[in-house]
């Protein structure tokens, strides 16, 4: 099967990753929360948590990342080259640039509409930028 891209390549790990500092970062992540006393691989939410945040904050664009026990096929779509699976401690981690910057549009207030009640902001919106919203702060 072709790559994606003519920067992609296969990984140490043997997956395609079209950008090796995100490669790089997503191996460096890991790596330090492996160095934490009390972490547990088994903890596959917070290592998505620390790959998402780590990613959007090195690279200033929001990130989606799925971390499983087991292998999984996908089909994305990304922005860039910024697109990249590995597997580190028997887990198995995709992390890729959100295709439409769902995140910082919603932000700027152009696709939802927003009340604020009591301190606390509801919104509404269309599925598909709830659910990039929802998995940006998971």
């Amino acid at each position: 099967m072709p790559l994606p891209l003519p920067q992609c390549f296969h990984n140490p790990t043997g997956y395609v990753c079209c950008n090796e500092e995100l490669n790089d970062l997503m191996v460096d992540t890991y790596t330090t929360l492996e160095l934490r006393p009390k972490f547990q691989a088994c903890n596959i939410q917070l290592i998505a948590s620390h790959l998402q945040l780590n990613a959007q904050r090195h690279f200033n664009t929001s990130f989606e990342t799925i971390v499983a026990y087991d292998d999984f096929a996908q089909k994305i779509n990304f922005r860039g080259d910024m697109v990249c699976k590995v597997e580190l401690g028997n887990r198995f981690m995709l992390a890729y640039a959100t295709a439409t910057d769902a995140y910082n549009h919603d932000l700027a207030g152009l696709r939802r509409e927003k009340r604020v009640t009591n301190d606390f902001e509801w919104s509404s919106g269309t599925a598909d930028s709830w659910h990039s919203i929802h998995t940006s702060f998971i």
